[in-house]
């Protein structure tokens, strides 16, 4: 078992990396596509950047 800490990205980060709009990053976390942890008292949230890898991985056309 690993002992390494998941690594955190923010909205704006998915979506640079994947050229896409922060609002579609929203809409995926509402689908419950991609999880994410909202920052309590801030505005921001963050996503572990193993919830969009295993997304990319069951959306991509060899898995279907």
């Amino acid at each position: 078992m690993s002992n390494t800490l998941p690594k955190f990205i923010d909205r704006s980060e998915v979506a640079s990396k994947l050229g896409i709009s922060t609002r579609t990053v929203d809409r995926w976390i509402a689908k419950g596509m991609i999880t994410a942890k909202r920052i309590p008292g801030t505005r921001r949230v963050l996503i572990p950047e193993h919830s969009v890898t295993n997304f990319l991985v069951d959306v991509s056309p060899k898995n279907k």
